[in-house]
């Protein structure tokens, strides 16, 4: 189900780099779902130290893609 107005956070809003519990909050999921996108390559993410970051470009692309849990091929 796509993001819209009504049902989730303004673009606008979405951080530079966020954490997981900040992508669970913007994406109103749980972190098992946050971390399913992440490990199957979804939602893309980068580790700093033992901190796993998700960059809001590829939040808002995944966002617009539906939230996917897996890859979906173009």
């Amino acid at each position: 189900m796509p993001v819209t107005a009504e049902s989730g956070p303004p673009l606008a809003t979405i951080p530079v780099v966020m954490d997981v519990d900040e992508a669970c909050e913007l994406a109103r999921r749980g972190r098992t779902e946050i971390y399913r996108a992440i490990k199957s390559g979804a939602l893309p993410s980068v580790k700093s130290g033992r901190r796993r970051l998700i960059p809001g470009v590829g939040f808002k692309t995944w966002l617009a893609d539906g939230m996917p849990m897996e890859v979906v091929a173009h």
